[in-house]
């Protein structure tokens, strides 16, 4: 693997992470609360659903063009593992709590049909890991990044893994193509300049509140949105990276997947927790609510971290895969 991280993916992955986690706990809120007083929860869960799912696929897409594969079927298989298992168990789990399984049919239509939430993720990655190949010339990223956007834009009326898949393709690519013009000078004055990250943001922050109070859900605008918001925030952690010269943020990464993996369970229990003590939702419920569902898979994991089963569910590959398929 590269000696030298480039840490500001993983500060983008955190960030990403988290927004997930809120996400899903205010639109739980949403969905059983009468929230009319927290417009500010209605914004954020249309704001940041524009793009912490797309921030995923790019890290991920950047990644996978950064390495250097001299065994395909190896990564494939390691991949398979590393996220395969997280998948199968946790949307076992949680259907299970979730639902009455009335057959095993049930547990392979979410396995290998209909993915849940958030879990989902896992299973449009690994098969965009096998349906995308490396890619050494950057005009065929870029001809394969514009074919994405069309495909982005058609009506799919076919199973959940392609119309989902094709959806998502835009931006795992988008983050190949970024890894590949890093290496250019022009390129990298761009994704340099804070100014330029901060105008963005700014930009993505007033357009989306626009959109938000105008109710306007338009998805070339949406699209639009989500590519300013995503260099923006790109250029904003490599800047703080670099200027910083942060170190150790692997620490960062390795909380992402707990978080992600089980912070929809905080989520049932942070509200359960509020209906037994007969309380309502307010603005201090909230915010200990938010800091419940991220830091509480943090201290789970790192409890149960030391423990090689529990550690597995969240990261197997460490433990049953020792090939080596980078140079």
């Amino acid at each position: 693997m590269h000696k030298n991280r480039e840490n500001w993916i993983d500060l983008t992955k955190g960030f990403a992470c988290i927004l997930v986690a809120l996400g899903h706990f205010f639109s739980s809120i949403m969905a059983t609360e009468d929230i009319n007083g927290f417009v500010f929860l209605q914004w954020f869960v249309k704001t940041v659903y524009y793009f912490h799912v797309p921030l995923f696929f790019v890290c991920s897409g950047y990644l996978y063009q950064r390495i250097n594969i001299k065994n395909r079927a190896l990564f494939l298989e390691k991949k398979l593992v590393e996220l395969g298992i997280p998948f199968c168990f946790f949307s076992v789990v949680k259907f299970i709590l979730k639902n009455h399984v009335e057959n095993i049919n049930d547990i392979i239509n979410i396995i290998f049909v209909n993915p849940i939430p958030p879990y989902w993720y896992l299973y449009i990655l690994f098969f965009l890991f096998l349906i995308i190949p490396q890619i050494n010339r950057i005009r065929i990223s870029l001809i394969l990044l514009l074919i994405s956007v069309v495909l982005r834009f058609l009506e799919y009326k076919v199973c959940y893994l392609i119309s989902r898949s094709m959806i998502c393709l835009i931006w795992f690519v988008l983050g190949m193509v970024i890894c590949q013009l890093s290496k250019l000078p022009k390129f990298c004055e761009f994704i340099n300049n804070l100014y330029f990250g901060i105008a963005m943001c700014i930009l993505f922050m007033v357009s989306s509140t626009i959109e938000f109070v105008y109710d306007i859900n338009n998805w070339v605008t949406n699209t639009i949105l989500t590519l300013i918001i995503i260099f923006g925030v790109i250029i904003i952690f490599r800047n703080i990276s670099s200027c910083f010269k942060l170190t150790n943020t692997q620490v960062i990464g390795e909380y992402c997947m707990p978080i992600y993996l089980i912070h929809t369970f905080y989520c049932v229990v942070f509200k359960e927790i509020i209906n037994m003590l007969n309380m309502n939702f307010n603005f201090i419920t909230i915010i200990v609510g938010a800091i419940f569902v991220v830091l509480g898979p943090c201290v789970l994991y790192y409890i149960v971290k030391k423990i090689w089963i529990f550690d597995f569910l969240f990261y197997p590959a460490k433990y049953i895969w020792k090939k080596s398929w980078v140079e």
